[in-house]
């Protein structure tokens, strides 16, 4: 089992961004629930585009190229993140609600034999 698997105890439950409603407001897809470490603290993180931003919290999230787990989506931009498990009473229309935080950034690490990738999110505050 490599130290990607390893460190992955927690559950975060992940709202995939969807196109914007006809008010102008954005929509989410489906809830998925994912294995994760999650992290709480303020952070800086330098984009490609040399942007500094401020966020909250970080999620560690494994997968091979194109997935974060099998069947699972990556984690995108604009998508939404809550540290837990997928339960009936998730909210699918406001995300916010559930505890989700906007995801700003996604840096994506793979291991040295590239077999797997780490997805390293970061969340609004």
């Amino acid at each position: 089992m490599s130290l990607i698997t390893r460190m992955r105890r927690q559950t975060c439950v992940y709202w995939p961004p969807a196109a914007a409603n006809s008010h102008g407001q954005p929509l989410w897809g489906t809830p998925v629930q994912l294995a994760c470490r999650y992290e709480d603290g303020e952070h800086e993180v330098h984009t490609a585009q040399n942007e500094i931003l401020q966020t909250g919290a970080t999620a560690y999230i494994a997968g091979t190229d194109g997935t974060s787990a099998i069947g699972s989506p990556t984690p995108l931009v604009g998508g939404m993140l809550a540290l837990g498990t997928l339960t009936s009473s998730m909210n699918s229309a406001n995300p916010r609600e559930s505890g989700a935080k906007e995801i700003v950034h996604v840096r994506r690490m793979p291991n040295f034999r590239a077999t797997e990738v780490l997805r390293q999110v970061w969340m609004e505050r």
